[in-house]
């Protein structure tokens, strides 16, 4: 079967079995990695590959190959996770790895030290921290409409958010709050020894419906909420999002700076050549 090798200068395909073919297994988050869909024919998971995804870790994994001279193939990962050990098993990235699924994690994966009893780590690619990404105040709710197609005669009512950080988030109901699940922002939270920290971590456990399968679910319920809903998320993303729509900012300062990395199988025999690229 055909592989992707990719050089400094164009894609070509090689057959040759005695070089190594790293399997690459990743997840779809803006700006990392993106998917290029034809909307004349939407594709299938089980479709995408390399020629389909673009994003910031895909030029990077295209350099690291050009550099250190590897093949890979990629994929989504099947059950859209990061890697979360649920008692039993791990799944997500880090549990395709551990299954011998895949031999590299390419995604905005958390180095924390429970994925790291399991797998070993890259040199961090990136340090960063997490956020609270929130709709820019004021901000209007619309409360019902006259007799007009015209948007801006709708009624409108001003509301100014009853929060000004994280520290006033448990101490009002008005304004719900988030992050995804199984990730290490909730992990993260749920362990924390900072006393707010830790109590945010409960009431987003105790209500989980505050929750999000994923992060695209997450922003567009702070996209729709009206203001009423906010989501813990990694600065990167939030000053992403914040680009590319002005009605989105981050409330508060920086929590819990962390770094991310490439996640691998331990000892893997490419690790410090793929270490050497990333320096």
């Amino acid at each position: 079967m055909s592989s992707v090798f990719i050089n400094a200068s164009h894609i070509r395909y090689c057959d040759d079995a005695s070089e190594d073919i790293i399997r690459v297994t990743t997840i779809f988050h803006k700006p990392y990695v993106t998917i290029i869909n034809d909307p004349k024919r939407p594709l299938n998971i089980s479709e995408i590959n390399e020629t389909h995804l673009e994003g910031y870790l895909i030029d990077l994994i295209r350099h690291l190959a050009a550099l250190v001279q590897f093949k890979y193939t990629i994929h989504l990962v099947k059950d859209s996770s990061y890697g979360h050990w649920n008692g039993e098993r791990w799944n997500g990235m880090i549990g395709e790895i551990l299954r011998n699924e895949a031999d590299l994690a390419l995604a905005d994966l958390t180095i924390t030290s429970e994925r790291e009893r399991v797998v070993d780590f890259s040199y961090p690619y990136l340090t960063t921290a997490i956020g609270l990404l929130a709709i820019r105040p004021p901000y209007y709710e619309h409360s019902g409409e006259q007799n007009t197609t015209d948007s801006f005669s709708k009624k409108r009512t001003m509301f100014i958010y009853p929060v000004n950080s994280i520290t006033d988030l448990i101490e009002q109901n008005e304004v719900k709050f988030g992050a995804l699940q199984f990730g290490s922002t909730l992990s993260y939270f749920t362990n924390s020894r900072d006393a707010t920290h830790k109590r945010i971590g409960e009431i987003m456990m105790s209500n989980k419906t505050s929750l999000s399968k994923s992060h695209a679910e997450g922003i567009e319920r702070v996209k729709n909420s009206n203001g009423k809903y906010v989501f813990f998320i990694g600065k990167t993303i939030i000053e992403y999002q914040a680009g590319i729509d002005c009605d989105l900012m981050q409330l508060g300062n920086d929590i819990a700076g962390h770094s991310l990395g490439f996640a691998m199988p331990i000892n893997y025999h490419l690790k410090t050549k793929i270490n050497l690229g990333l320096l």
